[in-house]
């Protein structure tokens, strides 16, 4: 988008169907559709400024190095934690969770306490169905809220403590909702293996089994595999956001990379 307002000519690829990536995922969390609007915003003024949008395309880098500059802000995926038994069937990501890509379970142990793992074992807890798609959202506000579904959650963190990563002034508002709810926190956990009925862990209180027909890796996140590499002595390649660095990325670091990188470039 700045780019554009600068005045030179942006192509944006897209491997999805639609734009928005982590904020997608972050709308369908309860409180925080709000992001929807600012997906909205994005697809208006992209449309505005007359970038040339192409979805459900990946780029070969032959196809990029065509272009005088690329950037890419690919992202990040979900880190998959060293534990015994992250491959079997019923364990799952959060991005598969909130995009909708896998069925839910309904005894659930979430691995990892941070921002993530917090907002994931809400969204299940109030049995929230938000849909993906913008104007399907506000077509639904008029219709009953659907009946939250029962299910058991268990939240898993190696610290002692958890919701790392939410902002001071609203962390104790998602513990005590996380309370209301009946979602169980068990800290000072060290992961011994997940079976196919469950998670074994070491707790305070010993040798645990926490019983799960699903399990769900919310263990942080790392930096998407680029074609920045690919791409070396080809292009001018900037590379911003989790791509760059997945390190405590959020929304306004990302952004504010982005847009510095439109900035530099003449």
């Amino acid at each position: 988008m700045t780019a554009a307002q600068r005045g030179h000519d942006v192509v944006l690829f897209e491997r999805e169907a639609e734009i928005g990536g982590q904020f997608r995922m972050a709308a369908r969390i309860p409180g925080k559709d709000e992001f929807y609007e600012t997906i909205r915003y994005f697809r208006e003024m992209l449309e505005r400024l007359s970038v040339t949008v192409k979805m459900q395309t990946e780029p070969t880098p032959d196809e990029l190095s065509m272009f005088d500059h690329v950037v890419i802000a690919q992202g990040v995926v979900p880190r998959v934690p060293e534990i015994r038994g992250t491959d079997l069937p019923h364990v799952v990501t959060y991005a598969q969770v909130l995009n909708g890509e896998v069925q839910v379970g309904r005894q659930i142990a979430i691995i990892g306490a941070g921002g993530i793992g917090c907002d994931v074992a809400t969204f299940l807890a109030e049995g929230s169905h938000a849909p993906a798609d913008v104007q399907a959202f506000f077509a639904l506000q008029s219709l009953p809220t659907p009946p939250a579904m029962p299910r058991e959650i268990t939240v898993l963190a190696r610290s002692d403590r958890y919701g790392h990563g939410i902002g001071r002034s609203t962390r104790w508002v998602v513990k005590q909702e996380m309370n209301r709810l009946g979602i169980r926190v068990v800290t000072n956990v060290d992961f011994r293996e997940i079976t196919p009925e469950g998670v074994r862990i070491t707790s305070p209180d010993g040798d645990v089994f926490v019983k799960a027909d699903q399990v769900i890796l919310c263990a942080g996140q790392e930096a998407h595999e680029t074609l920045a590499e690919a791409l070396k002595g080809k292009v001018a390649v900037h590379v911003v956001g989790g791509a760059r660095d997945s390190r405590g990325i959020n929304a306004a670091r990302a952004i504010r990379e982005a847009f510095e990188v439109a900035y530099q470039i003449s």
